[in-house]
């Protein structure tokens, strides 16, 4: 539900190209990981914001690449 949740959030925000963007939750370890690439590092910050936005209580590992 949090994957579902935090791609829908991404695809929303026109600020981030999401389609580059994986998004795996682990509910037991309640830690999502974030893989794939975005163009810019104000993306890569703004993934992360958003997924902790939608993960409450979540450990969010930012593993985004930068650049094309």
């Amino acid at each position: 539900q949090q994957t579902a949740q935090i791609k829908s959030a991404l695809m929303a925000d026109t600020s981030i190209d999401s389609t580059g963007i994986d998004v795996d939750t682990d509910a037991d370890a309640k830690t999502v990981t974030l893989k794939g690439r975005v163009a810019t590092a104000a993306q890569k910050t703004r993934a992360a914001q958003i997924a902790t936005q939608k993960a409450p209580g979540y450990t969010i590992t930012n593993n985004l690449q930068v650049g094309r």
